[in-house]
């Protein structure tokens, strides 16, 4: 089983218990391949199966790089201008949606992620 290759919707939250979005995003996915952004900043990186998760469930680990681009849009994780995350998760194959923990390094964030599949990739 794999990520189904598309166009997701992101919703960030700046910590595991947040309710209230910090930012919001769209990426492609391209087998295992993220690339996107927002108003404010660039996103790259890999997203790949780890095994089997529960309930029909994939575990899923990847990097993603944030470059902050837009001075007058403030980025999600205030002060970064470049940084990694290392984001692991589940994804669920039924709804093809995520849910995701990323820990930024410099600076230090911890995030969650949700992504929801919004459609095809254009060939």
């Amino acid at each position: 089983m794999k990520i189904a290759n598309g166009l997701y919707g992101i919703k960030i939250f700046s910590g595991s218990r947040d309710t209230n979005p910090a930012g919001g995003a769209v990426v492609a996915i391209r087998d295992g391949s993220l690339n996107g952004g927002d108003s404010s900043c660039g996103y790259q990186g890999k997203i790949e199966p780890r095994g089997a998760g529960d309930n029909g469930t994939l575990q899923v680990q990847g990097t993603i790089t944030m470059q902050h681009w837009n001075n007058a849009v403030a980025p999600v994780i205030p002060g970064a201008t470049l940084c990694k995350i290392e984001i692991s998760g589940k994804y669920d194959p039924k709804n093809c949606s995520m849910i995701l923990e990323g820990r930024a390094t410099n600076p230090y964030a911890s995030l969650r992620v949700e992504a929801t599949r919004i459609g095809n990739l254009v060939e």
